[in-house]
């Protein structure tokens, strides 16, 4: 008989491609516009199908936190020689660095700050790709981190019902302020909070 799949492990697998996919969408973005050199590419290839195997559990390992430091202080001083030398623009420059980061932050994400910051690399992606070129191959890219978006805020909003503690109120006790706020439809907000504030009970 097969086991059942862990709840709390498929939710975690399906927020982790989800931002597996806005970081992926960015990437392709950029890609369209022609700016990427092969290099570049191929890395950032590599990095996101390792991601994806990492989260199915095929591979592992973990980069530890000084060999991420060492690596990022090595980028720092090959930045100017790529700026100088190669890219010969700072803007290319800095979309090299972008896709670094992004490699280095996909391979080692795991809390919740470590996502945060890898949804801001995606965005800075696809801000690359929207000032690198206005062809049809780069804006199709913007389409799919919209749907990547919506399954992360659905991942964020499961976790957070799952993971809210139940406070039991007291009998006949009126509901707190922030309670009130928080209860409060959008559309009343500002009522709410001036009768909350002076006083005045809720209709």
């Amino acid at each position: 008989m097969p086991r059942a799949a862990n709840p709390a492990v498929s939710v975690e697998r399906f927020f982790q491609f989800s931002i597996l996919g806005l970081v992926a969408s960015g990437f392709l973005a950029v890609a369209g516009s022609g700016y990427l050199d092969q290099p570049t590419l191929a890395l950032t290839t590599a990095g996101l199908v390792l991601r994806a195997l990492l989260i199915l559990g095929v591979v592992r390992f973990h980069l530890s936190e000084r060999f991420l430091t060492v690596a990022t202080l090595a980028y720092a001083g090959f930045f100017p020689l790529d700026y100088a030398f190669l890219s010969r623009g700072f803007l290319e420059a800095t979309v090299h660095l972008v896709f670094f980061l992004a490699v280095m932050k996909i391979l080692s994400a795991k809390s919740h700050r470590d996502y945060l910051y890898t949804s801001t690399i995606a965005f800075l992606e696809l801000l690359a790709a929207a000032i690198l070129s206005a062809s049809p191959h780069a804006i199709s890219g913007l389409l799919p981190p919209s749907s990547s978006a919506r399954m992360t805020c659905g991942r964020s909003i499961i976790t957070r019902r799952k993971c809210a503690p139940v406070v039991a109120e007291p009998v006949n006790s009126s509901p707190s302020i922030s309670a009130r706020i928080r209860a409060a439809p959008c559309s009343r907000l500002p009522c709410t909070i001036w009768k909350t504030c002076s006083g005045t009970p809720e209709s």
